[in-house]
């Protein structure tokens, strides 16, 4: 998979496969690749080995905030699940600062922004329309 870092405000991701070729937007949380591609106009998740199709019925997303300056992302299809655990977003960044930072998750970690784009269905078909083709 082709990760170009430079590309603006997201990581912009291709691969050429066998039939298909996917491109998306990705980002490295801590030591996990976190991809999201578009693939035959589905809407695709992956994390390290793991795939979850983002249009299945029984999808499960959950993002949370855990003690110690840490984030669990757990996602999960009706053939498929993984769990990461990464340094959050604001580790590192001293404390006034954060008091004085109007962000949001999404701004700043990439699962984050994947839950917000999921809860979205116009968001998502300009996804697919720009990543699919």
């Amino acid at each position: 998979m082709e990760f170009d870092p430079h590309g603006g405000g997201v990581n912009e991701v291709s691969a050429i496969l066998p039939g298909a070729t996917v491109s998306g937007q990705a980002d490295f949380l801590g030591e996990h690749f976190v991809a999201l591609y578009a693939c035959d106009g589905q809407f695709f998740l992956r994390a390290g080995t793991g795939v979850v199709n983002l249009h299945d019925a029984r999808l499960q997303l959950e993002h949370e905030h855990l003690a110690g300056g840490e984030t669990r992302f757990r996602a999960a299809d009706s053939k498929a699940r993984f769990e990461i655990v990464y340094p959050s977003w604001w580790v590192g960044y001293p404390a006034v600062l954060l008091m004085h930072q109007d962000t949001d998750d999404a701004d700043e970690d990439f699962c984050a922004y994947v839950v917000d784009l999921i809860r979205d269905p116009e968001v998502v078909q300009r996804f697919l329309d720009e990543y699919s083709g």
